[in-house]
């Protein structure tokens, strides 16, 4: 969240810097002269943001007092005499309808019962369930900023939200009330500071959306995955701030200024430790993304060759007539990990490890010089060792002996499922390509 700010400065900063300069020694100067700045601003408050929701959460809460309504008109039958009046349709109906007909005895048909219209409002409609599908996705949100430890630390009287407490006399805590020592202040004093006072009062609302009839109906609907403009959403004014908020929300949230933001870190890192670039690289900002042309760069005989595609890095390592293929998955915040196929290593670089998962999971620092867990991640693919034999007998990793080369040079564990090339040139060596199938992947 704090991240938040930076990034669409980051991303304004890129399409002005990059409209004219694209090359590498142009990307240089940038990185030198801090026209474009990597270092996320510690000091960008949530209280802006967290105001926002506040907001919010009175609009959601004027709906759910007062929502729009549709109005659902249903064909009923009902005995006669509870009927004061017929429309066109339902008398038509009514004499079509041999059923509703009985004889009497003087031998007359008459309806003992008839066709009418019952007529009821329903909260379920499209922009309600709408509403539905914005609060749940900031309520998330704001569960997960809970769970980070924002608050310093609870007391009592926040958690029973009261400033009196009484015990019964013979309760051990009665006297704590009055004892001026530690135990008493870290139960009784409420020492947190104003952004956690506002995210407890913020999210403490947000809950008493979801004990409302409106959450408790709509919730249990099929909810909608793609907002489509209606009348309402655009011009009633309490869902209209609801759908702005959703669409702002959405284009703050999207990963792409992450994206650039990681990406350019790979590029500072390697031009700091002194990769040589080919005269291919090329950057540029468009559509509200970073892209560039593949571009290859070298690094102790090591080639590589980079591709972006969306928050796909694909990065594939040269070296003596071997070759891996690697992928870097480039997330914000990391809360899942999905499987890749067809990859010998499958990275995640990240700014917040949400799974707090840290095999194969590198974590951005929040430094402008040199990204130590970067040149991690470009060293991790080129590991090689000194290498005394000229067959392979046991595994580099786990010294097992189930070993299968694959291919002329190529090794596999059977064991670990660690890949390895040996090269033989005047002086033998083995490149590790993977670590245990990418940490188990």
């Amino acid at each position: 969240m704090q991240s938040r700010g930076h990034f669409q400065n980051l991303k304004g900063d890129l399409a002005k810097v990059l409209a004219t300069k694209r090359d590498l020694k142009s990307l240089k100067s940038c990185f030198n002269d801090g026209l474009i700045s990597l270092k996320v601003n510690d000091n960008v408050s949530s209280v802006e943001y967290l105001t926002k929701i506040n907001r919010l959460f009175d609009i959601i809460l004027s709906i759910t007092n007062n929502p729009k309504l549709n109005v659902i008109s249903e064909d009923v039958i009902v005995l006669a005499n509870q009927v004061t009046s017929l429309t066109n349709e339902t008398f038509a109906k009514t004499i079509k309808d041999p059923s509703l007909w009985k004889r009497k005895d003087n031998g007359k048909m008459i309806p003992f019962e008839v066709h009418s219209f019952y007529q009821a409002d329903s909260i379920d409609t499209y922009e309600n369930r709408f509403v539905i599908v914005c609060y749940n996705s900031v309520m998330d949100e704001l569960k997960k900023m809970m769970q980070e430890g924002m608050f310093s630390s609870y007391s009592l009287q926040r958690l029973y939200q009261t400033t009196t407490l009484t015990f019964g006399e013979d309760n051990f805590l009665k006297d704590l009330l009055t004892r001026q020592n530690d135990i008493s202040n870290l139960l009784f004093t409420n020492n947190l500071d104003d952004e956690d006072i506002l995210l407890s009062k913020v999210y403490k609302k947000g809950k008493r959306i979801s004990y409302s009839e409106f959450y408790k109906i709509l919730s249990k609907k099929d909810l909608i995955a793609n907002v489509m403009q209606t009348n309402i959403l655009l011009h009633e004014q309490r869902y209209s701030y609801v759908y702005r908020f959703y669409k702002d929300r959405l284009s703050e949230r999207a990963n792409d200024g992450f994206i650039a933001f990681a990406t350019l870190k790979i590029v500072k890192e390697m031009i700091d430790n002194d990769y040589d670039f080919s005269s291919l690289f090329k950057a540029q900002y468009r559509n509200n993304s970073l892209k560039f042309y593949s571009f290859i760069a070298s690094k102790d005989s090591f080639v590589y060759s980079f591709s972006l595609k969306k928050n796909l890095l694909t990065i594939n390592v040269f070296h003596n007539n071997f070759q891996t293929k690697n992928l870097v998955v480039l997330e914000e915040r990391l809360d899942e990990k999905t499987i890749y196929q067809g990859y010998d290593n499958v990275f995640y670089l990240t700014l917040e490890n949400g799974l707090q998962d840290y095999n194969n999971v590198f974590v951005l620092t929040n430094e402008e010089k040199t990204n130590s867990r970067v040149e991690d991640l470009l060293k991790t693919l080129r590991i090689k060792l000194d290498y005394p034999r000229e067959d392979v007998v046991n595994c580099f990793i786990c010294g097992s002996s189930k070993l299968e080369e694959v291919s002329n040079g190529n090794y596999c564990c059977k064991n670990c499922h660690s890949t390895f090339a040996l090269i033989k040139k005047a002086k033998t060596t083995v490149w590790i390509k993977s670590f245990w199938g990418n940490y188990g992947r």
